[in-house]
């Protein structure tokens, strides 16, 4: 499954190459964030995150989400390939750890609806993929250790069992202009939640950024948070799309999510696999630096979550890295 759900994603990417502006769908972006905890030298809990989409711009009136503004919203479709990897603290031990974190890898592709204006932006996500060993999670942390990092990986036995994974998340975007003096700012707070077997919660959370020339879009999101993509233009329709020459920001994120389902902390559906108890309320802060040149977008945040199990611990802190294109 893990191979077919690539060969399809890089089918779709080579047919829009050949898109052109009268057709349906015309190529706008494309995106990859990797998170990581090596860059904090930690390798525990949450441990990687990787993301590759592609943004369609949708030049037809197919569709209409909940809350948009019909007259200045303008459509896209993006579609993307993610694997999210999950680890105890103790990842050299063979033994079961029923007190922490147990071991998963999530494979899944996304296809999303955006409807975007340049202060409002809806989303409308489904998530399908797997969950265990056919993912390859264990087989890539094994590689990594025993030919970079040179430190051994002896737990990957114990890990969730294959589980077919659902996800379908919502989510609405505020986008607006703060008035300073010197530089330019942009608040956008979000609100939304995602139901499935995976994931089923609630969040909020507001990103602010200070800078130069920030780009028009709704910003830097997280890898693991459904239905958030990275960099959706913020654009009324009709309007003269303008791009500066470069650009440079500071931005500050955070979001509070209301966790009822995780798969990753509560374990396969069916009981029949390690779990642990998890926090209702889970917590993140971020901050980080980003900027642009011409078509390229660069942007590097750190962010510390708070204790998502009871077991867990400390906080947890990981890296991210967005690099965008666009088309």
């Amino acid at each position: 499954m893990p191979r077919r759900l690539i060969l399809l994603l890089l089918a779709v990417f080579l047919l829009s190459l050949q898109a052109k502006e009268k057709d349906l769908l015309e190529f706008e972006r494309f995106n990859f964030v990797f998170e990581n905890d090596a860059f904090i030298r930690t390798d525990r809990w949450y441990t990687l995150g990787c993301d590759l989409s592609f943004l369609y711009r949708v030049h037809d009136d197919l569709f209409a989400l909940p809350f948009s503004d019909r007259q200045k919203s303008i459509s896209y479709f993006a579609v993307g390939l993610t694997m999210e990897m999950y680890t105890p603290a103790k990842f050299n031990d063979p033994k079961p750890q029923p007190d922490d974190r147990p071991y998963a890898g999530w494979l899944y592709a996304s296809f999303a609806l955006h409807q975007s204006s340049a202060k409002s932006l809806n989303s409308l996500e489904i998530q399908l993929g797997l969950v265990g060993p056919s993912v390859k999670a264990g087989e890539i942390q094994k590689f990594v250790h025993d030919h970079i990092l040179g430190d051994p990986v002896n737990g990957w036995q114990n890990q969730l069992h294959d589980e077919l994974g659902v996800n379908l998340a919502y989510h609405h975007h505020e986008r607006y202009i703060v008035d300073t003096k010197q530089y330019e700012a942009v608040l956008i707070p979000h609100v939304g939640g995602v139901i499935g077997n995976v994931r089923t919660e609630l969040d909020v959370g507001v990103l602010y950024r200070i800078g130069l020339h920030i780009p028009s879009d709704f910003g830097q999101n997280f890898v693991m948070m459904p239905g958030l993509d990275s960099a959706i233009p913020a654009l009324d329709s009709g309007a003269k799309r303008y791009r500066a020459a470069y650009s440079y920001y500071l931005q500050l994120q955070s979001d509070l999510r209301l966790v009822v389902r995780d798969i990753f902390l509560q374990g396969n559906y069916d009981g029949n696999s390690l779990s642990v108890d998890p926090y209702p309320l889970v917590g993140r802060v971020g901050g980080g630096f980003g900027g642009s040149y011409k078509r390229y977008q660069l942007s590097i945040m750190y962010t510390a979550e708070s204790k998502s199990f009871t077991q867990q611990s400390k906080i947890h802190g990981y890296a991210s890295l967005l690099f965008s294109y666009a088309y």
